[in-house]
């Protein structure tokens, strides 16, 4: 089974090259009776060059959500933002709703700002603590807790969204997705 890429605490892709020998990392995995080996999943890295490092980046470190009643969530996201070559790591981030057909907003769009990291200025650091009923979700009555979130990095001034070409050349906006850990109460 082929594991994710290589990342730093911050949750971004690291160059395999760029890690010395002797460096701190953190592994999730499972262990083989029947192969007697380790199998990796997810290496987390402290230290590291980053991929692409002129390109700006999101991550979303954690997701979790918690139904308090049918119209009643609470929803904490964390994660981090790289503005590639900006001098400011800081960034506003959107979080949203990501629907089977696509992309959605919130109806009341939360957006926060990123602060730079006290250890490591290149990277900022978000997080999201909302209690959300259906309307502000955008949600029907009684659906509860999102299963996929997103997050959107956005200009720290304009508040609009920073953009990227991808492979096939097209602009699009740099976002990260991911499932949401459940829980119901």
């Amino acid at each position: 089974m082929p594991g994710n890429p290589l990342k730093n605490d911050f949750g971004f892709p690291l160059a395999r090259n760029s890690i010395v020998p002797g460096t701190p990392v953190a592994a999730e995995g499972w262990w083989s009776d029947d192969d007697k080996r380790l199998f990796l999943w997810d290496l987390e890295v402290s230290g590291g060059e980053i991929t692409n490092p002129t390109v700006p980046k999101i991550s979303i470190l954690r997701a979790q959500c918690r139904q308090r009643a049918p119209n009643d969530i609470e929803l904490e996201v964390r994660g981090a933002t790289y503005m590639g070559t900006t001098p400011s790591p800081a960034a506003g981030v959107e979080i949203f709703r990501v629907a089977g057909d696509g992309l959605t907003r919130f109806a009341y769009p939360i957006t926060v700002t990123s602060v730079p990291d006290a250890e490591d200025g290149r990277f900022a650091l978000y997080r999201v603590d909302a209690r959300l009923t259906n309307a502000q979700t955008g949600s029907q009555a009684g659906d509860g807790c999102p299963a996929t979130i997103g997050a959107r990095l956005l200009n720290p001034t304009t508040r609009q969204p920073v953009r990227t070409t991808n492979a096939a050349g097209n602009l699009v906006n740099i976002q990260a997705t991911t499932d949401v850990d459940n829980r119901i109460d």
